[in-house]
């Protein structure tokens, strides 16, 4: 008896999970310095590829056939439930692990001063309090994420569509 090919939501799910995980923890780099982090950005594009194609790809093999939309709809359920693990993992990092949110204080209060555009201090402050603060860190990192995966499973939806082949009769 052969199996049932896996919903698009549940491959998404699967997926978006080891995605959100992984980006998220990736903010630990904060910690390294500005060499690791650029690093980590890179990193981050490489695993929202890997797991955006692997979602398709396994689910492909499974279903025996994957239209355009079918796997531009895996991409997006990948990218949503990855940003919602990514901003809960992101706020439990700014929450809950010492020296991040002083690391990030440092990065924005650094570029704040040598930005050609200061400006008023009293908005450089309320720009700074908002950068630092895990919830909008958080809802940055979700947007940014779905964003990116969008990007992304439109790309890798060209590649992955397969027809089914028709039954011999």
């Amino acid at each position: 008896m052969e199996q049932a090919a896996p919903s698009k939501v549940s491959a998404g799910l699967v997926w978006g999970s080891v995605l959100g995980v992984l980006i998220g923890a990736s903010g630990l780099t904060i910690l390294a310095g500005p060499a690791v982090q650029s690093m980590a950005g890179l990193a981050g594009w490489v695993i929202a590829i890997g797991t955006i194609a692997a979602a398709q790809l396994l689910y492909r093999g499974k279903a025996h056939s994957l239209s355009y939309g079918g796997a531009f709809l895996i991409a997006f359920f990948v990218a949503l439930f990855g940003a919602i693990v990514a901003a809960v993992v992101t706020f439990l990092v700014m929450s809950f692990v010492p020296g991040v949110g002083d690391a990030i204080r440092a990065q924005v209060d650094t570029a704040l001063a040598t930005s050609p555009s200061a400006g008023d201090p009293a908005t450089a402050e309320m720009v700074a309090n908002m950068m630092t603060s895990p919830i909008a860190l958080s809802i940055f990192t979700a947007i940014g994420l779905i964003f990116q995966g969008l990007i992304i499973g439109l790309i890798t939806s060209i590649f992955m569509r397969k027809d089914a082949k028709p039954e011999a009769a």
